[in-house]
C-alpha cells in the first residue's frame, strides 16, 4: 500500500505489473472483508484461528494463489500475504513428501537417506507412507 499512499497525485495510476483483473478483484474482496477491523499486526508465532482468512480467500489455488501472493507482496498487504501462506500450508497439511513436491512443483532431488533424516526431524508434520505392516515401527 506504500505506493498508493505516497503518490503525488491521487489520480496517478498505481503500477501493477502482471496482476490480472481477477487477482485485483480478489485482493479488493479480501481487503473489504477486513475493512474496519483493527490494524493488522504481523503475528509473532502461531495463528490460533486462521478460518476467517481462509474463508476470505475462498477457492484460491494454483496459479491464482501464486498471483495473489505476488500481488500482495508487491502491494505490501501483510494480512493477505499471511492468509495466502496459510492457504498454501492448508494444501500441504497431512500430505506426504511426494504430494508436497507435486503441490509445489518441486523435483525429487533428495536421497532416500536425506528424506528419512527430514522425516525424522519433522515427524509431526509428515505423513508416514511406509507399509503399515512394517514391524520395525514397533
Amino acid at each position: 500500500m506504500f505506493l498508493i499512499y505516497h503518490t503525488k497525485n491521487k489520480d496517478d495510476p498505481v503500477p501493477l505489473p502482471e496482476i490480472s483483473t481477477a487477482t485485483i478483484k480478489k485482493i479488493i474482496a479480501f481487503c473489504v472483508k477486513f475493512e474496519g477491523t483493527p490494524e493488522y499486526v504481523i503475528p509473532n508465532g502461531y495463528i490460533s484461528d486462521p478460518s476467517p482468512w481462509l474463508e476470505a480467500l475462498g477457492d484460491c489455488e494454483g496459479d491464482i494463489l501464486v498471483q495473489l501472493l505476488k500481488a500482495a507482496n508487491f502491494l505490501d498487504i501483510p494480512r493477505l500475504i499471511d492468509a495466502g501462506l496459510l492457504k498454501v500450508k492448508s494444501f500441504m497439511d497431512g500430505q506426504n513428501i511426494e504430494n508436497i513436491r507435486g503441490i509445489l512443483n518441486l523435483p525429487a532431488d533428495l536421497s532416500p537417506e536425506e528424506e528419512q533424516e527430514i522425516a525424522d526431524k519433522y515427524v509431526w508434520n509428515i505423513v508416514d507412507t511406509r507399509d503399515d505392516n512394517d514391524s520395525s515401527m514397533g
